[in-house]
């Protein structure tokens, strides 16, 4: 009995040497050691610092042997490695080398899947900053993609060749000279700055965090994302926020439908188009699929433009077409019809839309116009396949909710700015003058606590 009580005590004690798995017997570690906001790869270079131990024999130890021929993305590390990527594969490792309050502070770190697009997008290669790695420390901050200064010294980072991931922790005790040996790193007890320092920064407690970047006009840098994770959201050119639904998709399709037949858009763009639908059998229980709205809604953005130019009629009736002329020219910004047809032609793909707006560009699918159009990539119809195929968190409901709203903002911030390029070169090309437009990036968000959703709309300089 005695034993038992001293045995339950030990697991207790924060900073204790690990004695309650029998292989953890010889080796040396302290919770009290983490620092906030730091990575797993530098938490497991200092415990294999302190025990002289590389970063695969380190895993070893927690029940994490080599699964992959390469390394991916894991989660549960928050970084890349050749051990599983199952995230409840790492619970030995938690209670062993983490403090109770890392796995709150590092949530949405953790929340990223092995898919491109679901969460917090890291650096494959390490960045790091110098002061820092002075200390044996490293942040998850400095490997946010985007980051460029260290949040702690407000010094440039670096970027390096190396692998972020557990075959970088290495230990060679012949090599004095190499920074990425282990080796050649201090210990904990070696350490000038303390605790307090690394708590000047104070991040949003996010339960949702969305990236929801173009990546096919201009690569995505994601530079803006480590703004709104330090906090920095007053950089945001706008803030929309989305209040939560808690319609049932049948009630939520049933209002869209209604909404949508009571602003008498004289064509509907899928009416006879079967492509985007699910069963009927299906509808009660689950939306159309989001592509479904995105397409209507667009459609309706697109009208209510055409009814403030005077275009109404812009959209078809029959199969009478509206004569336009040809958009390889150079438009005034007096020619406000132009200007708008251009800007359709530029923003929404051609072959979508076939058949709904009345332009001969449009209509005739073997035309110079419509065969250079489908290399070219801004395509707001296509937002669907921007978004993420589930909202893993977030209702379906809600989750189109959100792609609506992004629309509309993308749809009027594109629009002014076409409009503005016209008026500041007097001109603008109807074929190319939508290649000086950048779309911004926008990030979704959600405090833990909040019902309510927040996009921050960035734009690039």
């Amino acid at each position: 009995m005695m034993n038992m009580n001293a045995e339950n005590e030990n697991k207790n004690i924060i900073g204790s040497t690990v004695t309650d798995i029998q292989y953890f017997n010889s080796y040396t570690w302290r919770k009290e050691w983490v620092r906030p906001y730091e990575s797993i790869f530098s938490i497991l270079r200092n415990f294999c610092k302190v025990n002289t131990l590389n970063g695969r024999k380190a895993l070893h130890l927690f029940g994490l042997r080599q699964t992959n021929n390469v390394s991916v993305f894991c989660p549960g590390l928050m970084m890349l490695s050749d051990s599983t990527a199952k995230p409840d594969c790492y619970q030995t490792l938690y209670d062993h080398l983490l403090p109770e309050w890392y796995l709150n502070q590092t949530f949405i770190f953790r929340k990223r899947g092995t898919e491109e697009k679901e969460a917090v997008q890291i650096n494959n290669t390490i960045m790091y900053c110098p002061e820092c790695m002075k200390e044996n420390y490293h942040s998850l901050l400095h490997n946010v993609i985007g980051a460029q200064i260290c949040p702690f010294h407000k010094i440039k980072l670096v970027q390096t060749d190396l692998l972020y991931a557990t075959s970088s922790l290495y230990i060679d005790l012949r090599n004095k000279f190499e920074q990425w040996n282990v080796a050649n790193s201090i210990l904990p007890c070696e350490r000038t700055i303390k605790m307090s320092f690394y708590n000047q920064i104070q991040t949003p407690e996010y339960d949702y965090f969305l990236p929801v970047v173009r990546t096919t006009h201009f690569k995505a840098d994601y530079r803006h994302q480590i703004d709104i994770l330090i906090g920095a959201e007053c950089k945001a050119s706008r803030v929309i926020t989305v209040t939560a639904c808690n319609d049932t998709p049948a009630e939520f399709d049933q209002k869209f439908t209604e909404w949508f037949n009571s602003m008498q858009i004289p064509y509907d763009i899928l009416k006879d188009d079967n492509r985007f639908l699910i069963p009927k059998s299906l509808l009660n229980h689950r939306l159309h699929f989001p592509q479904y709205y995105i397409d209507r809604y667009l459609l309706y953005k697109i009208y209510k433009s055409a009814k403030r130019m005077k275009l109404k009629h812009f959209l078809r009736r029959n199969s009478e077409l509206l004569y336009v002329g040809d958009m390889n020219m150079d438009i005034s910004y007096k020619q406000k019809t132009l200007i708008f047809c251009s800007f359709i032609y530029a923003i929404v793909s051609c072959e979508r839309l076939h058949g709904s707006l009345r332009a001969d560009w449009v209509d005739n699918k073997d035309s110079l116009f419509n065969n250079q159009r489908k290399i070219q990539d801004m395509h707001l119809s296509y937002l669907g396949a921007d978004m993420p195929e589930h909202f893993s968190i977030i209702s379906d409901v809600n989750g189109i909710n959100i792609a609506l709203r992004i629309l509309d903002d993308q749809y009027d911030f594109l629009y002014d700015e076409y409009e503005r390029l016209a008026y500041i070169n007097e001109t603008i090309n109807g074929y190319i003058g939508w290649k000086d437009i950048h779309l911004p990036e926008y990030y979704v968000t959600r405090i833990k606590g909040c019902t309510d959703f927040r996009i921050y709309r960035f734009e690039r300089p």
